[in-house]
């Protein structure tokens, strides 16, 4: 992994923060994987559902429907011998 060029003046003087900062972006953040962000949004969309079937059923319909196998689809997340979403 490459640093960006330093300005001469600086020197090789760094800050605190730009010290955790380059710490914390050289370690891979499980959380923002694209898989874990696929999952945190089927999550929200069947809530959403959940929230919204007392009032309007279409709404809630189409946020179910998104959760269940339309995103895996769109990413290609589905298990190849049962088509079931992962």
């Amino acid at each position: 992994m490459s640093t960006p060029a330093r300005p001469a003046d600086q020197g090789d003087r760094m800050s605190d923060l730009e010290k955790s900062f380059r710490d914390m972006s050289s370690t891979d953040n499980v959380f923002l994987f694209v898989p874990n962000l696929i999952g945190y949004a089927r999550i929200f969309l069947a809530l959403l559902s959940f929230w919204f079937m007392p009032t309007n059923y279409v709404v809630a319909a189409w946020c179910y429907i998104l959760s269940g196998a339309a995103i895996p689809l769109g990413y290609n997340q589905l298990d190849t011998n049962t088509n079931i979403p992962l």
